[in-house]
């Protein structure tokens, strides 16, 4: 089992199927703050019908990213809210091109399928 936001766990996440059309390409930021033990920034790529996640963000700009405190980050993890609740409650920072946000939506949806595929290989705090 891989402890939550850990390299392992990191590792797992991108090793999940998802169902994504094979042709989007679309690189994601996410900073989560306030996490015990430092904060963590990390890049989800959608590319070629894969899921992609590296702890090291590089210097190539990111299509989007998500701001989010801890609390938020371990909710959405372990399913007891949804994206859209958090953004709707304020809870999720957004920053990038607009026009992408269809991708955005293609991308969360294929996080939250991964996440769920996790859930019961993940160490919980």
């Amino acid at each position: 089992m891989a402890e939550f936001l850990s390299a392992d766990w990191f590792a797992a996440l991108g090793s999940v199927d998802v169902a994504t059309d094979p042709a989007l390409t679309f690189r994601l930021d996410q900073s989560i703050i306030g996490r015990p033990g430092g904060d963590v920034r990390y890049r989800v790529t959608l590319a070629a019908g894969r899921l992609h996640v590296d702890g090291d963000v590089g210097d190539e700009p990111a299509d989007a990213s998500l701001r989010l405190a801890y609390p938020t980050a371990l909710d959405l993890a372990t399913g007891r809210r949804t994206a859209h609740e958090a953004l709707i409650a304020g809870e999720v920072r957004f920053s990038g091109d607009p026009a992408r946000i269809q991708d955005l939506a293609a991308a969360i949806g294929a996080i939250g399928s991964a996440l769920e595929a996790l859930r019961d290989d993940t160490t919980w705090p």
